[in-house]
Order: structure tokens, then C-alpha cells, then sequence
């Protein structure tokens, strides 16, 4: 079997380095992308000399200020940053069809079969890199770090690990490069099952009342599978991705296992208003998923087997709803999926066909 030749592509600190090409006096200096000098707000990039005092993405802009007091903060410019972007993905697509977008500045490349056209994958990685500062002014890593075996990660050593991966992801490939994992062996039928949903919109979010009219679909959807297979889950995962391919990703522990399809829509609603910052960003994804463990009492991030849980002895709201749920589960099993729903996906839907006329 031919061996692979995948090359790894990323734009280091990539609104950061727009902000400083478009900018040349900030060159040097450390550059905050998000938030404000105020510190509000999140930040979204920071430059490799901010790094240095410990400034990070996603980071309170507060904190960012904190760190770093003489750091140049700069409001996002999204339209920039998507505009770059497809001139270097653009560029990727000349040097080969299969190319797998990671995120706005990130991508996988595979060069397997290509040799005799674009010559060897290490010339390839070295030519890319050259378009991509000429075209752009940009620079980018290209590669794997030649890092080939699990040897060659035991010898690499977690500084260096660190340094290519991040800190948290050097942290657990080590250890287990070096064979060492304290995970608990689980037998078969009590694994993690994950049971989601998520769409991608054609046209992109940006009226909050339809976002969340998006997730309550997401919910009924992610509840309706719970009740078929007789599970409930406690932990609700919510992930947003935004017009600029930024992934957020938030989890919420509910207070009790549940399978209805309206209390998964709260909890995920909880974390798109609190725990998600779009800083104006259109929606272009939005997912839901509950994950957890099959067959036992509930504990952590868990789905529980529907007979475990404890039953009241008098019937109260919790119990009206699912039975209501199991309800409507059997119009659907019968009528089919549109013969009744919530009545927000309805007046979402005549909110569109309004708009379409």
C-alpha cells in the first residue's frame, strides 16, 4: 500500500499578522486581536510577541490587558480576514483537489499520487509556503515536524512537543507515545455514545431569534433519538462556527437526565447567550450533541439507560412531558416528521417562506 503524504498547513496568528501587514508601524509591537483596551470582550488572536507575556485566544480581554499592558488592541475585521482566506485556499486547490479546510487559516492537504506533477511532497510543502508569502505577505508551517513514528514523539520530548502542538496537547500524546494511559477499560455496550445533531446554513445566521430557533430544531431532533433508544442524557454540548470558520464549542451540565427535546434546547440556549462570543460574526454552523455512558447511573457528562433513573411516587410536570413527548414520537412514527411541531419552528418557517416571496 502507497504510503500517505498529507501536508499540514497553518497560518501562525493569523489576524494578528493581517493587522500587521496592513499596518506596518505595529510591526514588533504586541498586537491583541478582540476586545477592547478597556478589557471587554474576548480576545480573538494574539501576535507572537504578546504571547510571550502569556496572552492567549479566547482569552478575557481583561486579563489579556493584565499580562500584556502595553499591548495594541484591535477590533476584528472579518471581511479581511475571510478575503485572505480564500485567496490562500484558492492557492491550496491549484496544488491539489483534496484539501480539508480546519479552520479559516488552517487546513490538511493530501499530495498522496502526486509526485510525478508537483514533484516530491517536501519540495511541495517549501513551494506553498513561497506562493503564500508572495501572493499574501503572509507566512505559514508546513509539514509534520518530521515526526514519522512513535519513537520519534518519545524522543521529541514535551518542550518540543509543546512548542509544535500547544501545551495541553503535548501533555496527553506523550504519555501516550510513552505507552502510558489510566483510562479505565470499558466493556462493550457501556462505551461513550454520542447522539447529535448540526447543520450547516447555505445562507448564514445573523438574527439571534433564528439562531435559536435552530437549535430548538437541534434539540427535537437530539430528543427524539434519546427516547428511541431509551437513553437520557445530562451533559448538553453546544457548537457554534462563524463566518470566519472559528469553532466554539461549550458543554452544560444539566441538573437531571433528561430526554425532552425542549429542556436540551434551554440548556444549549444558556450557552449560545453566556458562553459563546460571535462579536457580531454570522452563524455557519450550529450542532448539539449529548455524550455519555451507556447502561449506568448517571455521573459526570453520562447518558443513562431509561430504566435507572429514580421515579417519583405521584406523576408531576417532568413526567407530563415525556409522556407528551412519547406522544408526539408516535404521531411522527405514524403521520411522519412534519405532522406536528413546536410552535416556534412553525412561525420560523413562515418567517422564511415570507422572506422568499
Amino acid at each position: 500500500m502507497r504510503a500517505r503524504s498529507i501536508l499540514h498547513i497553518d497560518m501562525g496568528a493569523f489576524f494578528a499578522a493581517i493587522e500587521i501587514l496592513d499596518h506596518p508601524s505595529l510591526s514588533g509591537r504586541p498586537v491583541i486581536v478582540g476586545g477592547t483596551p478597556e478589557g471587554h470582550g474576548v480576545v480573538s488572536t494574539a501576535d507572537y510577541e504578546a504571547r510571550r507575556f502569556g496572552v492567549r485566544s479566547a482569552m478575557p480581554a481583561a486579563t489579556a490587558r493584565r499580562l500584556c499592558p502595553d499591548g495594541v488592541f484591535l477590533m476584528p475585521r472579518h471581511d479581511r480576514y475571510v478575503a485572505v482566506s480564500r485567496v490562500i485556499f484558492n492557492l491550496l486547490r491549484e496544488e491539489s483537489p483534496a484539501v480539508e479546510p480546519v479552520s479559516i487559516d488552517e487546513a490538511f492537504i493530501d499530495l498522496t499520487g502526486t509526485e510525478r506533477r508537483l514533484g516530491d511532497p517536501v519540495e511541495c510543502a517549501r513551494r506553498i509556503k513561497a506562493r503564500i508569502r508572495k501572493e499574501t505577505g503572509l507566512t505559514c508551517s508546513a509539514g509534520r515536524a518530521g515526526w514519522r513514528t512513535i519513537g520519534d514523539l518519545q524522543a521529541a520530548g514535551e518542550a518540543r512537543l509543546a512548542r509544535i502542538l500547544g501545551r495541553e496537547a503535548a501533555r496527553w500524546v506523550l504519555p501516550l507515545a510513552l505507552g502510558i494511559d489510566d483510562r479505565p477499560v470499558v466493556g462493550e455496550g457501556e462505551g461513550p455514545k454520542s447522539i447529535g445533531h448540526e447543520t450547516t446554513f447555505a445562507v448564514f445566521l445573523s438574527d439571534p431569534e433564528a439562531v435559536e430557533t435552530a437549535l430548538l430544531n437541534l434539540a427535537e431532533a437530539v430528543g427524539r433519538r434519546l427516547r428511541g433508544e431509551g437513553m437520557k442524557a445530562r451533559t448538553v454540548t453546544l457548537k457554534v462556527r462563524d463566518e470566519t470558520f472559528r469553532t466554539q464549542t461549550r458543554a452544560r451540565t444539566l441538573a437531571e437526565p433528561t430526554d425532552i427535546g425542549l429542556e436540551i434546547f434551554r440548556a444549549a440556549r444558556d450557552l449560545l447567550r453566556e458562553r459563546i462570543d460571535l462579536a457580531g460574526r454570522r452563524v455557519r454552523l450550529l450542532g448539539q450533541s449529548v455524550r455519555g455512558m451507556k447502561g449506568s447511573r448517571v455521573t459526570s457528562s453520562r447518558l443513562e439507560g431509561g430504566g435507572w433513573e429514580q421515579l417519583s411516587l405521584l406523576p408531576d410536570g417532568r413526567e407530563r412531558q415525556e409522556d407528551l413527548a412519547r406522544a408526539v414520537d408516535a404521531i411522527k412514527d405514524r403521520l411522519g416528521e412534519e405532522a406536528i411541531r413546536p410552535a416556534r419552528l412553525l412561525r420560523g418557517a413562515d418567517r422564511r417562506r415570507g422572506r422568499a416571496t
